[in-house]
């Protein structure tokens, strides 16, 4: 149709052997139609062949692989595995991921809480196999798998001590003012008593 990123369709009516021969493998990528009233991906005799990437569309189940599942998400529909977001827990401060599960190309946020008088140190997202997945702005891209997040965090030196309000520190010098014109009171008192024996 010019229509869909990827079309296939039988106009000669090739017999099922010969259509069998065709083969089509969407492993990932970005897939547009240009009309909305027209598929990203359409297929007439091939099934099973989309196992991953980002559509604009609706996927057909029986395009995609019966072990991927799709996702839409802001007007984005994602094919691919579905796996676990574990966030362990951290010393010091709290991380918390916006989703517990998520398909391989959406994009993960994470919120990062450091206790008072600390401050993160590093964050760091792992797949299954414990290679790093690259972690920008608190956000990352979920890969084919499932993620472990661990964060550690560390004492904050540059924490300033609080600062008493204007208020406390005129309280506190008059409080220091009196106590002073006392002290001159009881010490003149003292000096009177010696000079008048």
């Amino acid at each position: 149709t010019g229509a869909s990123a990827l079309y296939q369709s039988n106009p000669q009516n090739n017999a099922a052997d010969d259509i069998k021969k065709v083969d089509i493998a969407v492993k990932g990528g970005n897939f547009e139609a240009t009309d909305e009233n027209e598929k990203a991906v359409y297929s007439e005799n091939v099934t099973e062949f989309v196992t991953g990437g980002t559509f604009n569309t609706k996927v057909e189940e029986t395009l995609v692989a019966d072990t991927l599942t799709t996702k839409e998400e802001n007007g984005v529909v994602y094919v691919g595995k579905e796996s676990n977001v574990t966030v362990k827990d951290a010393t010091n401060g709290e991380v918390k991921a916006d989703r517990t599960t998520a398909v391989e190309g959406q994009t993960v946020t994470l919120t990062i809480t450091a206790a008072k008088g600390y401050k993160l140190d590093k964050v760091v997202v792992k797949d299954a196999d414990g290679k790093e997945v690259t972690v920008t702005d608190g956000k990352f891209v979920m890969p084919g798998s499932d993620v472990e997040v661990s964060a550690t965090f560390v004492e904050d030196v540059t924490v300033t001590p609080d600062v008493p309000k204007t208020g406390d520190s005129v309280m506190l010098f008059v409080v220091l003012g009196f106590m002073s014109i006392a002290a001159i009171a009881v010490a003149s008192n003292n000096l009177k008593k010696r000079t008048t024996r």
